[in-house]
Parts: C-alpha cells; sequence; structure tokens
C-alpha cells in the first residue's frame, strides 16, 4: 500500500559498478496496449473482451439486493454507509462471517479458504484490519461499502456498477484518481484519505 503495483516478471540485477536493481520486464498488459495502440488485436484479446464484457454485464444486482435481508434503518449517504462498515469491520461478531463473504467474493477455491479459515482461527487479534494484507482489507471494503450502500439505495443496481466498482481497488497504486463516473465520486466520499 505504498502506492507501488505488484507486477510478474521482476528479476534482480548487479550493475557493473556492484549495485543492485530490479529490472522488470514488459508486462503483458502492456504489451497488449501496444498492440491495440497499432490496431493489431489477436483471438485471445477477443476471447478475454467477450469475457470481460460477459461480466460486466452478467451480475444481477437488483436480484443480489432483493435477497439480501432489509435492514431496519436507512442510510441516506455514502459517508453514512462508510461510517457503518467501518463499525462493522470492527465488529466481533461479524468479522468471521464477512471473511467468508468476501472469499466467497473473490471465488477462491476450496483449498484457499480453509488456509485462510484456519489462520483466521489461530489469530490472536481477530481484527480483519491487522489480519487481512493491506490491499485486500481495502477491497474488502470496497466492496462492503458497494453492497451496503446497494441495499440502502444509496447506489444503483446497474450490473455495469461492477466493472465501475473494480476501479477503486486500483486506488491504492495512485497519487491520482480522475474520472467523471458519478459512482465512482460516490464511493471516494466513503473511502480512507
Amino acid at each position: 500500500m505504498d502506492r507501488k503495483p505488484a507486477v510478474i516478471g521482476a528479476r534482480s540485477v548487479t550493475a557493473a559498478d556492484g549495485s543492485k536493481g530490479i529490472v522488470i520486464d514488459l508486462q503483458p498488459e502492456n504489451e497488449a496496449v501496444m498492440r491495440w495502440r497499432i490496431g493489431e488485436f489477436n483471438q485471445a484479446d477477443l476471447d478475454f473482451a467477450i469475457e470481460w464484457r460477459r461480466s460486466a454485464t452478467g451480475a444481477n444486482l437488483e436480484g443480489m439486493k432483493g435477497a439480501l435481508p432489509k435492514s431496519p434503518f436507512k442510510l441516506r449517504s455514502a459517508e453514512e454507509v462508510a461510517r457503518l462498515v467501518d463499525v462493522m469491520l470492527s465488529d466481533a461478531d461479524l468479522r468471521g462471517r464477512l471473511l467468508v463473504w468476501f472469499l466467497g467474493l473473490l471465488q477462491c477455491d476450496e483449498d484457499t479458504r480453509n488456509r485462510v479459515s484456519m489462520r483466521w482461527k489461530w489469530d490472536v487479534r481477530r481484527s480483519l484490519q491487522f489480519f487481512a494484507p493491506p490491499y485486500a482489507y481495502h477491497c474488502l471494503r470496497v466492496q462492503l461499502i458497494f453492497h451496503t450502500g446497494m441495499t440502502h439505495g444509496v447506489f444503483g443496481t446497474r450490473s455495469s456498477n461492477i466493472v465501475d466498482l473494480e476501479y477503486l481497488h486500483y486506488t491504492p497504486f495512485a497519487f491520482v484518481f480522475c474520472s467523471g463516473d458519478k459512482l465512482h465520486r460516490r464511493l471516494a466520499s466513503g473511502e480512507d484519505s
């Protein structure tokens, strides 16, 4: 969470003068963007685009909202939602269930869920903020703000909101995040600065 993205393919190097450094080769995403810029696309690009579009429009948020329990109170702003989420994340009775919910949202395989659950069982602090890596905690909080806000009508149920929401997962790696999207603006108002 120091504004540096995690990348693959980094390798250590030693210069002639003995100084050490790291070389990061061209990332697959960068290579694809460079090809696209000159109008060069391949079947893998098309397959990825089709799958991405399917996932972007395939979410039934209205159905999800209807399946969630109704709240006995009403939240009216993203800031109120964020405050409630922070209370939920610190509630000893909810932490374990929120962790299980998040692992399901990530579609973790059973082995990963079991390993995380075992670590959680033996964690003495039982605090999600300290148990989860900072980036995972950030993503959990963003998702929880959105889903809680959606149940209260603060955020809408358009299926494209799922893709818009994912952009906020990148904010820890940026100094500035510019967007004209209303959902981004409202969700970010519930974010930690």
